[in-house]
């Protein structure tokens, strides 16, 4: 009975630190989409967030990259997320996505 009651107990834990976890992570969802609304050059989001993918052109329009993986401590909290983000003639962003 009392090992039952230990994997229970680990169980509920576990859901915990899960629920916990997706808590974080859409927080930190909040927080790059902040960031991103804040900078107005590629230059000051690749200082920010690092080196990007040139993924696409349309125009005068480039679409610039990023890859993600929140990680809490050495454990990764999420599949790879991609922030897309749309850059004008200017260097300026226009528009962004995050999947």
């Amino acid at each position: 009975m009392q090992t039952d009651s230990n994997r229970l107990m680990t169980a509920l834990e576990h859901k915990m630190l899960l629920e916990h976890f997706s808590i974080s992570a859409t927080r930190i969802e909040e927080q790059l989409k902040y960031i991103v609304c804040g900078q107005s050059t590629s230059g000051e989001l690749e200082v920010l967030l690092g080196p990007y993918e040139n993924c696409e052109s349309l125009g005068d329009l480039r679409l610039l990259r990023w890859v993600f993986v929140y990680t809490e401590g050495a454990l990764g909290l999420s599949d790879p997320q991609v922030l897309t983000v749309a850059i004008d003639a200017k260097g300026c962003v226009t528009d962004f996505a995050l999947v």
